[in-house]
């Protein structure tokens, strides 16, 4: 094909020189013409391609940088711009011990994220659920050996204190309350305890561990994110002036809450009773003598009984013929009622004599025994109240009776009468 496309053009060539005469100069003419159309034509295509390459350019650009900034979530229908990226954390492979392992950081981010997830309320009612096992510690005995014996320091303030069974530390015992309460909460709790090479001690002491009363009010106090304070004050069952103060201290350690510390104290709120004159003091133990001396100096009885018409046997009661006449004797020490009231049940009034029951000597009426304490405090002016617990089983049948006595004892007409008695007997 390449051989006859030369031949046709020789032959074109040959008949074009001898058939057509073109001057040089036409010639070059002709090639100038055509070499300014070939410009003219590669100018104007070149020009309206770049034009439109440009307008082209600028069409996509938007595109083309939307999708440089835009990644896939891995949550569907998710993006994030990738200025939002979590950077990689930068590690010193020569200084290790200076950052924690990648996979701790993670941890204490995911804690992070849980603290701020807990609610002040869900926090409060932790708080509660702790507070209800400490109250169980009010049942906790410690069992301890009384032999032997660990003689303390003066300086401490304390005696002696007992070794306590089955413990050697105080790390040792806190650790069955370490679900609710750390070792410094449990020792203040429990104290004093007192730990040295042989052991651990109980110390002899009136310690006592107050309880929080879940429904009574307490007061809620934030000091840090991870730490909160509960403080409570109760009335006492000695009294309405007594109230007992309660503070407690909560600590999140390792993502869980604890006790972490602990304190209580005793309030009194009365002012003491001012205190009664000595004259006063001695006039009233009189008066409790002669009440003792009721059936053995005041009056005389026979010597043999005889017998009654209700068949009963007594002893007849000399130089007083009615019940009125009998119980006035002691007016200046025990009043008509207080004595009726003592003797009612042992006296019988039968054809003008006065007769006394037998048992009335067998189970006495208990006295007033100066030799045991006994509290004296004043009522209101001129009226005073006596009371005593003693142990005496001499007038009782009762193995080791009690006996709790109380006087009410008045001054009318510079006399310091009973004027109220009220007696019970229980067992030891």
């Amino acid at each position: 094909m390449n051989k006859f496309d030369r031949h046709v053009k020789q032959n074109v060539r040959g008949y074009l020189e001898e058939n057509i005469s073109i001057s040089e100069r036409e010639l070059s003419s002709i090639h100038q013409k055509i070499q300014n159309r070939r410009r003219s034509f590669n100018f104007a295509y070149i020009s309206a391609f770049t034009v439109l390459s440009i307008i082209l350019f600028i069409s996509i650009l938007p595109f083309i940088q939307h999708k440089q900034n835009l990644e896939f979530s891995p949550v569907p229908y998710s993006t994030k711009h990738a200025e939002e990226k979590e950077q990689p954390v930068e590690r010193n492979i020569n200084n290790t011990e200076d950052e924690p392992p990648l996979k701790e950081v993670e941890i204490e981010q995911e804690e992070i994220g849980e603290e701020n997830i807990e609610t002040e309320a869900e926090k409060e009612a932790k708080f509660l659920e702790l507070l209800v096992k400490y109250n169980k510690l009010r049942d906790y005995k410690i069992e301890y050996n009384h032999s032997e014996v660990l003689e303390l320091d003066k300086s401490t303030g304390y005696n002696v204190g007992y070794k306590i069974i089955g413990y050697k530390t105080l790390q040792e015992f806190s650790s069955q309350f370490s679900d609710f309460a750390t070792t410094n909460a449990v020792s203040k709790m429990f104290h004093p305890l007192f730990e040295n090479d042989e052991g651990l001690y109980l110390v002899a002491t009136e310690h006592y561990r107050y309880l929080f009363e879940v429904d009574e009010n307490y007061e809620l106090t934030k000091i840090a994110e991870n730490k909160y304070q509960i403080t409570q004050t109760t009335q006492s069952d000695l009294g309405d002036h007594v109230f007992f103060n309660l503070w407690f201290e909560f600590t999140k350690i390792d993502g869980k809450w604890l006790i972490t510390d602990w304190d209580s104290s005793e309030e009194i709120t009365y002012e003491p009773e001012p205190e009664i004159e000595p004259e006063i003091i001695s006039s009233i133990l009189y008066t409790l003598g002669e009440y003792n001396l009721m059936s053995h100096s005041y009056f005389e009885t026979s010597d043999d009984m005889v017998t009654l018409k209700n068949g009963k046997k007594a002893f007849k009661v000399r130089d007083f013929y009615t019940e009125f006449d009998f119980y006035n004797q002691f007016h200046l020490s025990v009043s008509k009622d207080v004595a009726e009231n003592i003797w009612k049940e042992y006296i019988l009034e039968q054809d003008g004599e006065i007769y006394i029951l037998p048992s009335k000597y067998k189970y006495y009426y208990p006295i007033f025994d100066i030799d045991y304490g006994y509290e004296i405090k004043e009522l209101e002016k001129g009226k005073y109240q006596v009371t005593q617990s003693y142990s005496n089983t001499y007038y009782s049948e009762i193995e080791d009776a009690i006996y709790n006595l109380s006087f009410v004892i008045e001054n009318i007409n510079d006399f310091y009468v009973i004027t109220g008695f009220t007696y019970s007997i229980e067992n030891n």
